[in-house]
């Protein structure tokens, strides 16, 4: 039985180095620590690739490769990032919820103005358009999900009790959904 190895004199070159270079040892190479500066394209997601053209190692036969930079993106601490959409959670007031009240809402390039829907409901969401992430092959930007989150008083002073038992008593102990009741939460606050 016969089989084929490399050699284990010359590595399979058919060159035998008697003379090693001091600095490379006989690889025809060394290694050295640099510093690159280059662009990350707006809208990479995690786990993609950075090609960087001839910045990667030389060949034996002295071509130089490409470099291949690993991007990890940094979570925020705001928005939430699925694909090219971005979510967000906000926090209004009860009455604000209610009487569908325009807020204010972060958006990655600033701030935005959300008109809420009269009877907004806790963790409703809305979509504010083009305010997510880029696409990185078509540069048209997601969307922002705003979910809001209805907040409620912990504590009433009097005069907030009072109005509350007031407009409880105007829709009835019940409260509910009957016809004309957004009408009348306007014209209570009114």
């Amino acid at each position: 039985m016969s089989f084929i190895q490399s050699c284990s004199e010359c590595g399979g070159t058919g060159e035998i180095v008697k003379d090693r270079c001091k600095d490379c040892g006989g690889k025809g190479f060394t290694e050295e620590d640099v510093s690159l500066k280059f662009d990350i394209p707006a809208g990479i997601d995690d786990g993609q690739r950075v090609r960087l053209s001839g910045k990667g190692n030389v060949s034996k036969t002295g071509e130089i490769g490409d470099l291949y930079v690993i991007v990890r993106v940094k979570e925020d601490s705001h928005f939430l990032r699925d694909g090219d959409d971005l979510y967000i959670e906000v926090p209004v007031f009860f009455t604000q919820a209610i009487l569908g009240e325009s807020i204010e809402v972060p958006t990655p390039r600033g701030k935005a103005e959300l008109k809420l829907k009269v009877g907004t409901k806790d963790k409703q969401r809305f979509t504010i358009y083009g305010e997510g992430v880029p696409n990185i092959r078509t540069k048209k930007n997601g969307d922002l999900i705003v979910q809001v989150n209805v907040q409620t008083p912990k504590k009433l002073n009097e005069k907030q009790e009072a109005l509350l038992r007031e407009l409880q008593e105007n829709f009835g102990s019940k409260g509910g959904d009957d016809e004309g009741i957004l009408d009348k939460i306007k014209n209570f606050f009114k």
